[in-house]
């Protein structure tokens, strides 16, 4: 376990002192910037009438994609689409009378 620790501070080490390339200057100015694209991940949990609470005990994976696109300098339109696998169990809850009830989705 230390190895491994030593490992990710050396990574983030190397890193942080590289220069950053933000500000510099890649653009070819003759092609028009329009849109991106992304991808984006998460954790997805339910809160409801069966999960009250707000522990993190059922938290389940989720992902999406994403485009941008832009009409001019100022405005633009984005449309996502996100995956999210939801559900509770009374199992996990620690209340006597929601733990018989025992429902789950």
């Amino acid at each position: 376990m230390p190895a491994l620790k030593f490992f990710c501070f050396l990574l983030l080490l190397g890193l942080a002192s590289r220069p950053g390339k933000a500000q510099t200057d890649f653009h070819n100015y003759n092609t028009r910037y329009v849109g991106e694209v992304g991808i984006e991940a998460g954790g997805a949990e339910y809160f409801g009438d069966l999960h009250t609470t707000t522990s993190l005990k059922s938290m389940k994976a989720a992902a999406g994609i994403f485009y941008r696109y832009f009409f001019n300098d100022y405005f633009g339109a984005s449309a996502h689409i996100h995956f999210a696998q939801l559900g509770y169990s009374d199992a996990y809850n620690t209340d006597s009378f929601a733990h018989a009830r025992n429902l789950s989705f």
